[in-house]
């Protein structure tokens, strides 16, 4: 049997293969094959040079759906006109749909599904409103994420089975309906090998090594995390911060650390695609610190903590479901964040306490643990297609 997955994630292309720098490489659609003999990704690919370290996501049953590389306003406004003629007859030809939401490929997939009788499977990886707030993007693009949001709505209760990223925020916001099958699931592959056991600080570390992982983007508020920084600073913290990612952004930060006076304290270290460098960089820090507007549920700083690594948070989505009230500021109060990181500089306790609770709930983010709740969904999705034959 065919399962087609839509997704608005890009792909690159060169010469008869399709890659991947993030996550989404050959071996992330392992549980589709293993219940699935064929699967067909429909997904925006970008022709040309290939980035570095771009892994290969074709092959072995996995092929693509080439979709045009639509943008901006473009993508918002005729995103039917551009996906639907494609989408279309690929999905007549599958027995069942999995559309990987919030995305514009996945509404219209879900839509297609619908109406010509093939079972769906939703994957809800973010929430579209939250991540285009007026205070990040501006009123338009605010509007545009209310727009998706109630599209989002429309989904679930359409579908058979379905996952939600978070354990609790998303399955408020976007409810299945009362047939549908549902777990909690992320979208992270975390090999149990990188599990590494809680780490014990004797004494206050100086200096306090801060870390995120993050792209360069609005919604990651590194402003917030550099006001901290400074503020910590100005309160007496020996510190370095060390930024993983790259984007937009990255000229604007460097002025602001320079504004602000850190800026030797700051190193923005660009985009780490190699696994075992980043692992490295966890490795040697102290403490990982997310200053996001909105997560679902954040794959970097489950991937910090399963090193041991200890973390701070926002107050918001998949972070409040993952750090204690404790080890968490309300959003934008760079004041705050600042305070906890100076009380972190002399309480070797507290860190060696994070620490360990970094260490036991990163364990429920096991590959093999998320495998299996997912591989039991898609089957529930391929009895209902066999159904329908």
């Amino acid at each position: 049997m065919r399962i087609l997955v839509a997704t608005d994630h890009k792909y690159f292309s060169a010469g008869n293969g399709v890659f991947d720098t993030y996550c989404f490489d050959r071996s992330f659609f392992d549980d589709y094959r293993a219940v699935f003999e064929e699967v067909i990704v429909a997904a925006r690919v970008i022709e040309g040079e290939l980035p570095e370290h771009a892994r290969r996501s074709d092959g072995d049953g996995v092929e693509f759906l080439p979709l045009p590389n639509a943008g901006g306003i473009q993508l918002t406004l005729r995103s039917g006109a551009i996906f639907g003629p494609l989408l279309e007859p690929a999905i007549r030809a599958a027995d069942a749909v999995c559309v990987r939401v919030p995305s514009h490929t996945g509404l219209h997939a879900c839509r297609i599904a619908r109406r010509i009788g093939r079972p769906v499977m939703f994957e809800m990886i973010g929430d579209p409103e939250a991540a285009l707030q007026a205070g990040q993007h501006g009123l338009l693009a605010s509007l545009a994420g209310k727009w998706s949001a109630m599209n989002m709505r429309t989904i679930p209760p359409a579908c058979v089975v379905g996952s939600y990223v978070s354990r609790e925020h998303l399955q408020r916001k976007y409810p299945a309906g009362p047939r549908t099958v549902t777990d909690s699931i992320s979208s992270i592959r975390l090999p149990r090998s990188w599990l590494q056991p809680a780490r014990t600080y004797e004494a206050p570390c100086r200096p306090l090594e801060l870390v995120l992982v993050a792209s360069l983007v609005p919604v990651k508020c590194h402003d917030v995390l550099l006001r901290g920084v400074a503020e910590a600073t100005r309160l007496g913290a020996d510190l370095r911060l060390r930024l993983a990612g790259d984007g937009a952004l990255r000229g604007s930060l460097e002025a602001l650390a320079a504004d602000l006076g850190i800026a030797d304290r700051v190193e923005f270290l660009g985009h780490l695609s190699d696994r075992e460098e980043l692992l490295r960089l966890l490795d040697s820090s102290h403490l990982f610190v997310m200053t996001s507007a909105t997560e679902g549920m954040p794959r970097a700083m489950i991937e910090a903590m399963s090193r041991g690594l200890p973390a701070l948070g926002s107050d918001v989505g998949g972070i409040a479901e993952l750090l204690p009230v404790d080890q968490r500021f309300p959003a934008g109060d760079f004041a705050r964040l600042g305070q906890m990181i100076r009380e972190l500089q002399d309480r070797p306790d507290l860190l060696s306490q994070y620490s360990e609770r970094s260490a036991r709930s990163s364990e429920d983010y096991v590959s093999d643990v998320l495998s299996e709740k997912r591989r039991r969904l898609l089957g529930l999705l391929r009895q209902a297609a066999e159904e329908r034959r």
